[in-house]
């Protein structure tokens, strides 16, 4: 194996122990299953990784994502209602909403109609083909929404909330 194969086996291993630890000590959230979740940027954002677990309970599925560089690497946990939360230095840095029942962030929910996603947000900082970055006011660091837009440019598909600062 190379070097970035040996990486990634080591990476997606401690995700492995780490997700057997919280299965030990924290219980599954079962409720949050198929419910909507109102997602407030203060109580996710920089979450720490012991409240991500008393929260949400234990992941269905983990994964890395590979950044740019090696540095920006991330751990995703990924839970069964389309809520995807993305760890760096033991803190959640993002979320990601796949689906109407993974949640709100100020309104906006994967599915919802374009139009009305952007009349509930300030003008857009950034806008690319399939997709436009907002930042949002409300929190001591710089926070970022990424709507992804579908084909037709018409129906939200996804949402990112991050940490700009990361």
């Amino acid at each position: 194996m190379d070097k970035k194969n040996i990486l990634l086996y080591n990476t997606v291993a401690f995700c492995a122990a780490l997700c057997a630890a919280f299965c030990a000590v924290l219980p599954v959230h079962a409720e949050t299953a198929g419910e909507p979740m109102a997602i407030r940027v203060s109580d996710i954002l920089t979450m720490p990784l012991a409240f991500v677990g008393e929260t949400f309970g234990f992941p269905s599925g983990v994964a890395t994502v590979r950044g740019p560089e090696k540095e920006m690497d991330d751990v995703v946990f990924m839970y069964p209602n389309g809520l995807e939360l993305y760890i760096a230095h033991d803190l959640v840095w993002q979320v990601h909403l796949t689906c109407p029942e993974s949640g709100t962030v100020h309104g906006i929910t994967a599915g919802m109609d374009r139009e009305a996603a952007e009349r509930a947000l300030p003008a857009p900082y950034s806008v690319y083909g399939d997709s436009s970055v907002f930042r949002l006011p409300g929190a001591a660091y710089p926070i970022g929404l990424h709507l992804y837009w579908d084909q037709a440019g018409q129906t939200v598909t996804d949402v990112y909330l991050f940490r700009a600062d990361y």
